[in-house]
């Protein structure tokens, strides 16, 4: 395989498929058939909604905001997020993101190994 190049845009948005998600909606870009590696997914949250604190025990989840405040529980600590904030959950780390503003909250989610 040469690589490939995704138009993200051309995606559609569906509900994310854990529903405790609530208000939460994804576009998964990359998956383990195409990168054994990592998977890949932009993620919205609309204003209220959360990705409620959880685990993966066997990946890591690396998420960078592109939009939008949220809060984000990592391991024991609260921080508020935004635009340009990266997190970064090792596997069996309980982590999560609450959407506090009036504005979806947008993000890139990288698995690895893929959940």
């Amino acid at each position: 395989m040469d690589g490939k190049t995704i138009d993200s845009e051309k995606i559609e948005w569906g509900a994310h498929p854990n529903p405790k998600h609530a208000g939460v909606f994804m576009k998964t870009l990359v998956d383990a058939q195409t990168n054994p590696l990592a998977t890949v997914h932009r993620v919205r949250i609309a204003p209220g909604g959360e990705i409620v604190p959880h685990i993966h025990d066997k990946s890591a989840e690396t998420f960078l905001i592109t939009a939008g405040q949220a809060l984000c529980a990592l391991g024991d600590a609260t921080t508020e997020f935004r635009a340009g904030n990266l997190g970064y959950a090792p596997a069996g780390t309980r982590h999560g993101l609450k959407n506090m503003g009036s504005e979806d909250v947008d993000l890139v989610a990288i698995f690895t190994p893929p959940a």
